[in-house]
């Protein structure tokens, strides 16, 4: 619709609560309708640091929204629309994907670090001859 906000459409339409409601993911007690789009963004970003929200559930947020967005646009563009469970099961698989992979990363950065350090040790020794 024209006028719609981005808060509507990531947060408060009916579409994208009930995404919202399938993810689990704990939304403020009043809601966020009455809230700014700056509020419930800062909302989806420091709600992991206090309160005890498993990493799985709290760390989907960007995965939710670009989602939602995606399937707005779909809809809007070519007519497509999406099962909430379909739409929850993209971000679950998603968010996974990013996650396993930066863990990957990770460990790839460790081993390069363990590799320059063993030969930082080396040409430290060789050089003390």
């Amino acid at each position: 619709m024209e006028g719609e906000s981005i808060n509507h459409v990531l947060l408060t339409c009916p579409a994208a609560c009930l995404v919202w409601a399938q993810s689990n993911f704990p939304f403020p007690r009043r809601g966020s309708k009455n809230m700014t789009l700056f509020e419930n963004f800062n909302y989806l970003l420091f709600l992991p640091r206090y309160l005890k929200v498993p990493d799985e559930i709290g760390r989907m947020f960007p995965w939710i929204l670009w989602t939602i967005w995606k399937n707005k646009n779909l809809f809007l563009f070519e007519g497509k629309e999406f099962a909430v469970e379909d739409t929850m099961a993209k971000v679950i698989e998603d968010s996974s994907h990013w996650f396993e992979a930066q863990k990957c990363r990770d460990e790839e950065d460790e081993a390069g670090n363990r590799e320059l350090r063993a030969r930082d040790k080396w040409e430290g020794q060789a050089q003390a001859f």
